[in-house]
């Protein structure tokens, strides 16, 4: 009877053991990728030779399911693209797969170097060839000047390193390159014809031309506001803050500031220039006191020339009252003097305290900052749009 039981507990121990590995046998087959759930499919997610990142979005899913994956390079790697059997099926960091059947994808990195192009102050183009790339790969940087800018050069550090517009780099590390532009000199019979004159920050000098650009939005100037009750026109936005301008100076007890010139047409600007040519003896010489036509701020509609009750225009304007306020007081409603003292080499014209131009109260502002001494300068480093035509 001993033996009996002995045996049957030998037979269930044994059979408890097969049990066992049964269900091992099993679980393993149901965990295989060959062996799935019906309806299942699996999806596996590598990475390549290079471990340049991670990586998501593998595991089992029903069939038929788009499953996202996503590659995350890490510092100093760039994502160079998923691959299947070797192909490339994307180059997405993001992407979603379409699992109709079990399937492995490698996402593949590779050390990289970043390339930072930037413009200078001036921003007078375009430029190209920012970006990730290979470690040790060649890459072209290459600068287009618009119309009205010339490429002056490629800076690091604040170092020339070349001339040339386009120029090859091997990106061992990273690099930043600056490209510097500036605005061209141009001669009289080859301006720069101004594209937009509504634009606030339009550079008008003698190297630059208007046209016959006539603004869309002219107001007249109540008489209330002006010497002697003469009509004048300025742009609505200019003339909105002029008028606020002269009432904050009234109530601060400058009481005889008045507009005494605003826009000015093309023809009249000619008629102008021609008296001016007439009392200098050349223009060369009328050319400092006055702007040629198609040169001149008061054809934007948003230049003023100020002046007490005497309506006198002249350099002793600054050593008035009027004159001491508006020096001080007038960024602050977005206009800025165009021609200050001792800046003729810079502006081309006499020192005039009582010309004045509107270029918004944010620009004004900036102005003020920027720490330049005339309006001229400080346009230049603005963007300007130009087309440039022969003038004769």
């Amino acid at each position: 009877m001993l033996t009996l039981e002995k045996s049957y507990k030998n037979f269930a121990g044994i059979a408890l053991a097969i049990a066992f590995i049964i269900i091992l046998f099993f679980a393993n087959s149901y965990l295989n990728s060959d062996n799935l759930p019906s309806g299942y499919a699996l999806l596996t997610v590598e990475i390549g030779e290079v471990e340049g990142g991670k990586v998501s979005g593998g595991g089992q899913y029903k069939e038929g399911k788009n499953v996202t994956v996503k590659a995350q390079p890490k510092e100093g790697y760039k994502f160079v693209g998923w691959q299947k059997n070797d192909e490339t099926i994307s180059t997405q960091k993001i992407y979603d797969v379409n699992l109709k059947q079990s399937k492995t994808i490698t996402a593949i990195f590779q050390e990289a170097a970043t390339l930072t192009i930037k413009k200078g102050k001036i921003p007078g183009g375009t430029v190209e060839g920012s970006g990730q790339y290979k470690k040790g790969e060649n890459v072209s940087a290459i600068a287009k000047p618009t119309t009205g800018y010339e490429f002056v050069g490629w800076e690091k550090n604040n170092t020339v390193i070349s001339t040339d517009k386009e120029i090859e780099l091997t990106l061992e590390n990273d690099k930043k390159i600056t490209a510097i532009f500036k605005l061209v000199d141009s001669p009289v019979e080859n301006n720069l014809v101004i594209a937009d004159g509504d634009y606030l920050k339009a550079l008008v000098t003698k190297d630059t031309y208007l046209g016959r650009y006539h603004p869309a939005d002219l107001k007249q100037i109540p008489v209330e506001y002006t010497h002697d009750g003469m009509h004048l026109e300025l742009r609505e936005e200019t003339l909105e803050h002029l008028i606020v301008l002269l009432n904050v100076a009234k109530r601060e007890g400058i009481n005889e500031l008045v507009a005494r010139s605003g826009y000015r047409t093309f023809d009249f600007q000619k008629r102008i220039f021609a008296n001016q040519v007439s009392r200098h003896g050349s223009e060369e010489q009328a050319n400092i006191v006055s702007a040629r036509p198609g040169q001149s701020e008061h054809q934007l509609g948003t230049a003023v020339d100020f002046s007490d009750s005497s309506g006198v225009l002249s350099e002793s304007f600054a050593n008035t009252s009027e004159g001491k306020w508006l020096a001080e007081n007038a960024h602050k409603y977005g206009f800025i003097m165009s021609y200050p003292e001792d800046k003729k080499h810079i502006t081309g014209y006499i020192y005039e305290p009582w010309h004045f131009r509107y270029v918004g109260i944010e620009t004004a502002q900036k102005f003020k900052q920027s720490g330049h001494k005339t309006l001229t300068e400080f346009l230049k480093e603005q963007k300007q749009y130009f087309e440039k035509i022969d003038t004769n």
